[in-house]
This record gives structure tokens, C-alpha cells and sequence, in this order.
């Protein structure tokens, strides 16, 4: 099973992102043996428009 992160909005540089970044890293490594592969980390960039409705 492929799992890819989707995100709205981008995460900054900092403490948080180093975290992430970490367990990212950690899961990439330790998937496979349970089957799961990472398929990276999608951002969307953050919209101030007007929603559909």
C-alpha cells in the first residue's frame, strides 16, 4: 500500500518540520517490511478565493 501525505498550505522551517521530516525518514525505512511504501508529501498551496458554495 502506497501512502502519500496531502497537505493544504506548507509547512515551515522550524522545530516542527525537522520533526516531521524525522518520521517521514523513519517511515520510509520501515514500511516495507509491513508492506506500506511512502509516497512523499503533497502541499497545496493555501487559497484566500472564495469557496464554491
Amino acid at each position: 500500500m502506497k501512502i502519500t501525505v496531502h497537505a493544504v498550505g506548507r509547512m515551515k522551517t522550524g522545530p516542527e518540520r525537522e520533526l516531521a521530516d524525522r518520521y517521514f525518514e523513519r517511515f520510509a525505512k520501515a514500511g516495507p517490511a509491513v508492506g506500506l511504501e511512502f509516497g512523499g508529501i503533497a502541499e497545496t498551496p493555501e487559497s484566500r478565493g472564495q469557496s464554491a458554495d
